[in-house]
């Protein structure tokens, strides 16, 4: 007689993204932050492999035309809800011309302390176009931990980090810590 033993596979996942966003402005009623002229395109794709409480996610974004204005006063009150996978602590990678990418680790430290998890990722741009001036670059590195207690549904803190280097903007090292609780009724 033989015995077989059986183990059970783990959950191999992979999730394929996308997002396609235009601007235009015909002239009609223009406002000076977005200008009468204004074109652009904005194209991301991703890709996730997520398995062994872990996922690792690459991203590519292009902008073509002007930067990507997200709200029509020339971004002052972005209330929009614009989100691509390049859109991240700080930056969203969509000024004029550039082209980005992104790579990102994820993992669930189950293992280690039930409701533990970590994120990183990296992104970085460049091509960017600048007015009579060398092509402009910027990346962003992104660290996360988050731990939900599992004796209190619902509640989760967040400690973020982003360090920034950019041409275009001011560097930065910014530091978040976020308390979320859910209301269920």
């Amino acid at each position: 007689m033989s015995c077989k033993r059986s183990r059970a596979l783990p959950l191999i996942g992979l999730l394929v993204d996308g997002y396609q966003y235009f601007g235009w402005n015909d002239g009609d009623g223009a406002l000076s932050g977005v200008g009468s002229g204004y074109n652009s395109s904005l194209t991301n794709v991703a890709a996730q492999l997520s398995g062994y409480n872990a996922k690792f996610a690459l991203s590519y974004q292009m902008v073509s035309g002007d930067s990507y204005v997200v709200a029509w006063d020339g971004g002052t009150n972005d209330e929009t809800g614009f989100s691509t996978w390049n859109s991240v602590q700080r930056l969203d990678f969509e000024r004029g011309g550039e082209q980005s990418w992104q790579a990102r680790f994820d993992y669930n430290l189950v293992k280690f302390v039930e409701g533990l998890s970590f994120m990183t990722r990296y992104t970085n741009g460049s091509n960017i176009s600048n007015a009579g001036a060398a092509d402009g670059s910027e990346w962003e590195r992104d660290i996360e931990l988050k731990y939900s207690p599992p004796m209190i549904e619902n509640l989760s803190f967040r400690w973020r980090n982003a360090y920034v280097k950019s041409s275009q903007t001011y560097q930065s090292d910014e530091n978040r810590f976020i308390v979320n609780y859910t209301l269920a009724y």
